[in-house]
């Protein structure tokens, strides 16, 4: 699972982080362990997550629509992304 804009990774409960969990965050804050950060989606391999989220972090973007083509790129063409935003404007 990949969280975009997770901060300390604290969205993965132990026994979810224990897999491939990893956190984009640009703040470069320390993330829980066993969960891995990078600062980057261009850090990320390509198509290898299941799971990519971004919870209040739309909206605070300056080419939302950009990024998340970048974020999709991420995903395995069987998996999902969750996009949790204030306003469903943020993506016009």
């Amino acid at each position: 699972a990949l969280d975009f804009g997770g901060d300390t990774g604290e969205l993965f409960p132990g026994e979810l982080a224990a897999e491939r969990c990893w956190v984009v965050d640009p703040s470069g804050v320390a993330v829980r362990p066993p969960v891995r950060a990078v600062r980057s989606l261009a850090e990320l391999p390509e198509r290898g997550f299941e799971l990519a989220l971004a919870a209040q972090v739309f909206e605070h973007l300056a080419e939302p629509r950009a990024t998340l083509a970048r974020l999709a790129e991420k995903v395995t063409t069987t998996g999902a992304i969750y996009l949790e935003v204030p306003d469903e404007r943020v993506l016009d």
